[in-house]
């Protein structure tokens, strides 16, 4: 459940830099790149949080929870995963015009040649905003059944300790040492 809901939350995070990129909108091509950048790496995370299971995680229902409407914007943000990001396409059931590619002929006097064009969306401002109501609903609905689960954990280790009151001593036997576990592995190795 933690892991899921820290793909939740740095979806938002994305759109929150989107955002400020786009109220300072320029045809810098830097900021036209980070600019769909920022788009994709908020879909990506929103996707693998709400619609996809690992052997390293499972999947949590969110989708029974959406009203119709949530389930149609989660559709097209699957599909521009599935469909345009990870994978090359149109992006599904996304209204817009991810991407497009054309041959052309080109001519220059008695020369042809073939040639392919492609356009990109690099953003939609519309699509910010429905991808952001769908991710921070997502959030909640994820955060308020993990908070859960933790307190149905807690209150089973209390019933275990009231029968067993060796329990915690055993646990405090096996501290956790956070300041060890939070730094990267190439930083231990450096000390």
């Amino acid at each position: 459940m933690h892991s899921l809901g820290a793909d939740l939350t740095m979806a938002p995070e994305c759109l929150d830099a989107l955002e400020k990129f786009l109220a300072a909108r320029s045809d810098n091509f830097n900021q036209v790149i980070t600019e769909a950048a920022l788009l994709s790496s908020a879909i990506l995370p929103d996707v693998r949080g709400t619609n996809t299971a690992s052997r390293e995680r499972r999947k949590f229902d969110l989708l029974s929870k959406f009203g119709d409407e949530q389930k149609a914007i989660h559709k097209e943000l699957c599909d521009l995963r599935n469909k345009a990001i990870a994978h090359f396409g149109s992006g599904g059931c996304y209204q817009g015009e991810w991407q497009i590619e054309q041959v052309i002929l080109q001519c220059r006097g008695e020369e042809a040649k073939v040639g392919v064009v492609t356009r990109r969306k690099t953003i939609d401002k519309d699509l910010v905003k429905r991808a952001r109501a769908q991710i921070e609903f997502s959030h909640a609905l994820l955060r308020a059944a993990a908070l859960q689960r933790i307190a149905d954990v807690t209150e089973e280790l209390k019933r275990a300790s009231d029968v067993d009151p060796n329990l915690l001593d055993e646990i405090e036997r096996h501290p956790l040492n956070l300041s060890v576990f939070l730094t990267s592995p190439t930083r231990r190795r450096q000390r």
